[in-house]
């Protein structure tokens, strides 16, 4: 039998354990993933592979008391066929018995997903086809360059299916591709060498714009072979995009659920977040239903069905970004409507 009808009888005897069980609640999210991995050296297949994994965790919450007050005790294990299930339940509620958080409520099955393109059809059944087209992507990009070679590479075309239930009768199912590129490219000029690396990942093969990139990395690297540092001074910044891809996470993290209910967040509804703003006015807004979006997905890692939100508009903080736990926490009301997915930035 393989894994994969393991694992659905593993599911089905799992709900029938936790459903007898006396437990406040549980969920059970199961990730199937394949993984086909290409690993270049100077453009020689060094590796070619590919790794299976078909995973089912197990969350469980107990209703208990503390000093007078309901708490939540909360522990979670990972299920393999032919474990000793009743084993592992009676461990993790032994465990959760020692956890007090504040009780708050699962997702029910009244979630409206939103239907998302999230997998590349074109090599989805067939990955290693993509991973030689990167391969010649790479190629052609280093190509249109002189004195530059391909040190390394690794390429992984990836494909996820993610399924969630819960006591409540949620039942949530998701699927994803996602390609990842990472290379090495060297520039050689007489005796001396520099190194440029480069890191990319995308939904689909029409957004790796790979040879484009390849080609830009390729000219750092020849101009690290020219550059001095210049003499002390004011000079005018230029942020690339793998500073861009984290700039924002400051006010992210401030207009978050946790920041706000631990009480260490700077933001409050309806002030701004810059005193005395300069230039433009800034905008950041989070969109989990974004095209061909790395994070884009139609549920949070609980179930609760996500959509777009901005919660900073023209420098002024608008609503707290919160998952389901912490929107209970803060006693939001339509916790839909706060949860973001991973940020999505959009500066104005």
């Amino acid at each position: 039998m393989d894994q994969s009808r393991q694992n659905l009888e593993l599911i089905d005897q799992l709900v029938l354990l936790l459903q007898q069980a006396d437990l406040y609640g549980w969920e059970l999210r199961r990730v199937r993933q394949s993984s086909d991995q290409l690993y270049l050296i100077f453009d020689e297949v060094e590796s070619l592979r590919r790794v299976e994994t078909d995973t089912v965790q197990v969350q469980i919450y107990l209703a208990q008391e503390k000093d007078g007050q309901p708490v939540l005790g909360e522990s979670g294990w990972v299920a393999y066929p032919g474990d000793d299930l009743q084993a592992g339940l009676v461990q993790a509620q032994a465990r959760a018995q020692w956890v007090a958080n504040r009780p708050f409520t699962l997702p029910g099955p009244e979630q409206v997903y939103q239907p998302l393109a999230t997998v590349d059809h074109t090599w989805h059944q067939q990955p290693q086809e993509v991973l030689w087209r990167v391969r010649a992507d790479l190629n052609q990009g280093q190509a249109q360059l002189n004195n530059i070679r391909l040190a390394s590479a690794e390429v992984f075309a990836e494909y996820r299916e993610i399924s969630l239930i819960n006591h409540r009768g949620l039942k949530a199912e998701h699927q994803e591709t996602e390609l990842f590129v990472q290379f090495a490219l060297l520039a050689q000029q007489g005796a001396e060498e520099a190194e440029s690396l480069g890191y990319r990942r995308a939904r689909f093969y029409q957004d790796l714009d790979l040879i484009e990139m390849v080609t830009r990395y390729g000219v750092y690297a020849q101009d690290s072979l020219r550059a001095t540092l210049p003499p002390s001074g004011r000079y005018p910044v230029v942020f690339g995009e793998e500073a861009l891809d984290t700039l924002f996470n400051y006010f992210s993290a401030q207009a978050g659920g946790t920041a706000h209910f631990q009480g260490w967040s700077r933001l409050k509804a309806g002030e701004p977040i810059i005193l005395a703003p300069q230039g433009d006015l800034l905008t950041l807004s989070s969109d989990p239903w974004l095209p061909g979006g790395l994070a884009s997905r139609p549920f949070d890692t609980q179930g609760l069905a996500l959509q777009p939100v901005t919660f900073i508009k023209n420098n002024i903080f608008q609503q707290v970004l919160a998952d389901k736990r912490y929107a209970d926490y803060l006693k939001l009301a339509s916790p839909a409507k706060f949860v973001p997915a991973i940020l999505s930035t959009t500066v104005r």
